[in-house]
């Protein structure tokens, strides 16, 4: 079998530049911060636009400075706090002494975040070896993770099909690929070198990551044989098995999915960042009821994009408490939906129902006409009408 060492660590050898915004595009863009913050007695630089949370941080693969995610920056800080950096001996970021273990690398995120006053929670967007990395955060740091985002991660899996011979010449080749690479690339080869050879157990150590949103992007196109079928072997179970999990596999990008799509990864973050509101306030009535989910509507709904909010989700929740015989619950619910979407023929409709079963006569005629006048052609308002012994 044949295989392209270049491809499944070195990652800058590969990379495609940017595309250039427009001026326009330009002046409109957030306000970027650049800065350097000392960790452990080294400066670590980085930059940071936007405003909101969760923050989103963005981790580079092997061979790569901050630069790569110059495509979409900019549009993750249209609706957040992003933050990007050099890692140490990469761009501006001083060099560090010792060869790093993945947990050193966590850590000397942490310490940046934290000197630089950005506080959790945390979206971590990981490329490559950055996939390694936030997998290291989240294992040490759970409590600060809202939310995963793999962008063709790295794998413990990736050379489990390579034989001895195999295994050798890749290693030999990226050894020769490294021999004229900053020293952060050295020392971070050197790294992940001891761990293929002895089956990467740093990286196999940090087990599940926590149960928070997690997205994955896997590339499909000039990877190495075995690639796409090692990182969905790995990642895929954690994927699926989350209570937010999304799974983007494409054809049209090579290992830097963040220069090829920019957008599919913008809007995986997105995603993550705005998770399924319907789960969202379903744990919320089953812990506190209507008063509890109506609350936390009103709290993040102003904030979630337009596209990720209907009036499905609120009318679904409450057939579910009507379905319960919690007519109240449902009644608070169907009457969010009205202020929401005030339109809707069908909100008025559900509402009616609810006041309906609870026996309140008038208020369900007054919301089943309501609906009528909004859809003359609501079949159903017509018959609850006559039901309840009115006129349409």
């Amino acid at each position: 079998m044949k295989t392209r060492a270049l491809f499944l660590f070195l990652s800058a050898c590969t990379a495609a530049a940017p595309a250039r915004r427009s001026p326009a595009q330009e002046s409109r863009a957030p306000r970027t911060v650049r800065a350097v913050v000392q960790v452990e007695g080294r400066a670590i630089a980085y930059e940071t636009a936007g405003a909101g949370g969760p923050t989103v941080v963005l981790e580079s693969g092997l061979g790569d400075s901050r630069e790569p995610w110059d495509g979409l920056f900019l549009d993750l800080a249209r609706f957040t706090r992003v933050v990007r950096y050099d890692r140490a001996g990469y761009g501006a970021s001083q060099e560090r002494q010792a060869t790093p273990s993945l947990v050193a690398l966590a850590s000397d995120l942490h310490g940046m975040l934290a000197a630089a006053g950005i506080r959790p929670p945390y979206v971590l967007v990981g490329h490559s070896l950055g996939g390694a990395i936030i997998r290291a955060y989240a294992a040490r740091y759970p409590g600060e993770v809202a939310g995963l985002v793999f962008v063709d991660p790295l794998t413990e899996n990736m050379f489990a099909r390579l034989s001895p011979d195999q295994m050798k010449s890749v290693i030999a080749e990226q050894d020769r690929a490294t021999e004229q690479s900053p020293p952060g690339t050295r020392k971070e080869w050197a790294t992940m070198k001891a761990e293929v050879i002895a089956g990467f157990p740093e990286l196999r150590s940090f087990g599940r990551p926590p149960d928070v949103p997690v997205a994955l992007l896997i590339a499909g196109k000039n990877r190495p044989p075995g690639w796409v079928a090692a990182v969905f072997e790995q990642y895929g179970p954690w994927v699926t098995g989350a209570g937010e999990g999304r799974l983007y596999y494409t054809s049209e990008s090579t290992h830097y999915v963040q220069v090829d799509e920019p957008a599919a990864i913008v809007e995986a973050v997105r995603r993550v960042m705005f998770p399924s509101l319907e789960k969202r306030l379903a744990r919320a009535l089953d812990t506190g009821g209507a008063a509890a989910a109506v609350s936390l509507f009103r709290q993040v709904a102003p904030r979630y994009p337009q596209e990720y909010l209907n009036e499905r989700i609120l009318n679904q929740l409450g057939y579910r408490q009507l379905a319960a015989h919690k007519v109240a619950d449902a009644i608070a619910l169907f009457r969010l939906n009205v202020e929401r979407y005030p339109r809707s023929a069908n909100v008025y409709d559900s509402l009616g129902e609810a006041y309906m079963v609870a026996g309140e006569r008038e208020r369900a005629i007054a919301n089943y006409r309501k609906s009528l006048a909004l859809d003359p052609k609501n079949r159903n308002a017509v018959a609850m009408l006559e039901k309840l012994g009115a006129r349409p």
